[in-house]
C-alpha cells in the first residue's frame, strides 16, 4: 500500500515539473492543479492563478491550518546540460524515496 502511494506521488510531481510555470505564467500549472482537485471532488477556489483549496470537512468555526506553496518556478539558466522540465525516467532510482526522506527528517525533530 505505501509504495502504491510513493508510485502516485511521485507520477503527480513528475507530471508537475513537466508544466513550465515560470514567474506570471503559472496558467497551465494552475489549470492542472484545479483539475487534478475538481477530479477528485474538491473545487478550488481561483484567484488568478492562486488556488484555495479546503479540505470537505471544513468549518469555519474551528481553528484552521493554513499550507502555503508558490507554483512557479525560475527559468532555466543557459549553462544547463538537461532538459529541467524532463524528469528523471521511472526506471531511475534516487538513493533515497521521498517516504525514507520523510521519515529521516522526521527524525531529527525527535
Amino acid at each position: 500500500m505505501q509504495g502504491d502511494y510513493i508510485q502516485h506521488a511521485t507520477e503527480l510531481l513528475r507530471k508537475l515539473v513537466s508544466i513550465q510555470s515560470f514567474s506570471g505564467e503559472e496558467h497551465r500549472r494552475s489549470n492542472f492543479l484545479t483539475k487534478l482537485f475538481s477530479e477528485k471532488g474538491i473545487v478550488p477556489e481561483r484567484a488568478g492563478n492562486n488556488l484555495v483549496v479546503r479540505q470537505p470537512f471544513h468549518d469555519r468555526s474551528k481553528p484552521t491550518l493554513m499550507l502555503n506553496s508558490h507554483i512557479d518556478t525560475v527559468r532555466p539558466g543557459a549553462g544547463y546540460t538537461f532538459n529541467p522540465f524532463t524528469p528523471l525516467p521511472p526506471t531511475l532510482s534516487l538513493t533515497f524515496t521521498a517516504w525514507e526522506v520523510m521519515m529521516r527528517v522526521q527524525a531529527l525533530y525527535q
